[in-house]
């Protein structure tokens, strides 16, 4: 299934080349000449994304006569070697960044400001979703443009709801009372031990070791993993320890909740909600039974904080052509490529993401209800990034292997949380 998804997006995009030709005269950006100058691109992906990001640029590289170089490299070394390279002065112009990657960068003093794109009347920033950008205005200095963001959506059985006569958790939230309490309370209605069904998952069915997805339901407590720069965990205070006594207890007192590590997946038909990429939803299509996504729920008092993940583009000040790899980033994040694009990457330009074109989507689910509520509704209330640090591959590692004795049910929550602190904090330090 998955290389079917992925051979029809590369099909979308290759079909979609025809028009990119035409995108830098018909914005109007007037044409600049930076002699032949070659600017390098760096992404992760394999060839066959930089065969078709090449020619993405090709009516860039016509227009201001130039050469877009992009380069290519597996996801679990880019970060390492591309800073390896920046340090030892070849770097690219261009980085392609994820939330997490960010701060390496950003810490080592590597992006350049991208000002001229805040005040530029034809990039219109000010389209640009502001409880994202705004993570990586620094001092007053734009340093990276989020060019998609994707909000974690909880996925449920609307099939399972119905036959046990309960409201969906879509009618709950057009009625205000989508909250965490109302989430447990179906759960606990919907497990059924008999047949081996399950009313919750609170991580990624295909990524159980990502706990990070978990912060939802611990902001909702009214509980912080870490502070706002990631610098100190506060996890093991009374709120922290209270949020984690309570998914202990979902799973192993009311066992309402699947354990990670259980092999439940939700096209089973045994899963009731879990929370996942909303790109997740291409997986089931052809499913048996209904289903629709909704976002995470808010906490009791109706305030909803949802977590994203994000992929920018920035400029390394390294670069020795900073003019041209500004305007590549123009390009590519610009109106009209957001729009080709939004097929494949979800537009974090408002009037993109409000526009009848992404929100009416032909496949049969998720619904246009589901889209508006993810993809505006969450944006206008509160939004914040998976938490990043420069050393966070130990960190997010550290966090597998304490979450691990939670799962094993002999673990008191308040060890957990200790735990969390002591070790958390050597890292961070």
């Amino acid at each position: 299934m998955k290389k079917l998804i992925s051979l029809l997006l590369i099909l979308m995009m290759a079909l979609s080349l025809c028009s990119f030709g035409t995108i830098a005269s018909a914005e109007g950006a007037p044409a600049k000449d930076y002699g032949g100058a070659t600017i390098r691109v760096s992404m992760w992906g394999d060839n066959t994304r930089k065969d078709l990001f090449e020619g993405l640029f090709e009516a860039f590289e016509k227009e201001y006569n130039c050469n877009v170089e992009v380069e290519v490299y597996a996801a679990s070394e880019y970060a390492t070697k591309v800073l390896t390279e920046t340090a030892g002065g070849n770097g690219p112009d261009v980085v392609w960044l994820t939330e997490r990657y960010y701060p390496m960068f950003a810490d080592a003093g590597f992006l350049a400001d991208m000002n001229a794109l805040m005040t530029d009347e034809e990039y219109k920033f000010d389209d640009y979703s502001v409880s994202l950008a705004n993570n990586y205005i620094k001092d007053g200095n734009l340093t990276a443009i989020p060019f998609t963001a994707n909000p974690i959506a909880l996925f449920y059985n609307a099939t399972l709801f119905k036959n046990a006569g309960l409201e969906t958790p879509l009618e709950l939230y057009k009625k205000g009372e989508w909250t965490v309490s109302k989430m447990i309370e179906c759960a606990s209605a919907l497990t059924d031990k008999a047949t081996g069904t399950y009313g919750l998952s609170l991580v990624q069915t295909v990524d159980p070791t990502n706990w990070p997805t978990l912060l939802n339901f611990i902001w909702a407590e009214g509980a912080e993993m870490f502070n706002d720069d990631t610098t100190k965990c506060l996890i093991n205070d009374e709120a922290g320890i209270a949020a984690l006594q309570k998914y202990y207890d979902l799973m192993f007192t009311d066992k309402t909740c699947v354990v990670p590590g259980e092999m439940i997946s939700f096209e089973s038909g045994q899963l009731a909600m879990y929370p996942g990429n909303f790109s997740e939803g291409a997986n089931y299509q052809n499913v048996d039974f209904e289903w629709d996504c909704i976002t995470v729920p808010a906490n009791d008092a109706g305030e909803l904080t949802n977590i994203v993940g994000v992929a920018l583009y920035g400029v390394l000040n390294t670069s020795k052509n900073t003019e041209a790899a500004v305007d590549v980033v123009k390009y590519i994040t610009g109106e009209k490529m957001q729009q080709e694009l939004s097929g494949i990457f979800v537009p974090t330009r408002e009037s993109l993401k409000n526009s009848d074109e992404f929100l009416n989507k032909t496949e049969k689910m998720p619904t246009p209800d589901a889209r508006k509520i993810l993809y505006l509704d969450v944006f206008a209330a509160n939004t914040r990034v998976y938490p990043a640090t420069t050393n966070w591959n130990e960190v997010n590692e550290a966090g597998k292997q304490i979450f691990d004795k939670l799962y094993t049910g002999n673990a008191a929550p308040a060890d957990i949380a200790a735990e969390f602190e002591s070790t958390f904090n050597a890292l961070l330090g």
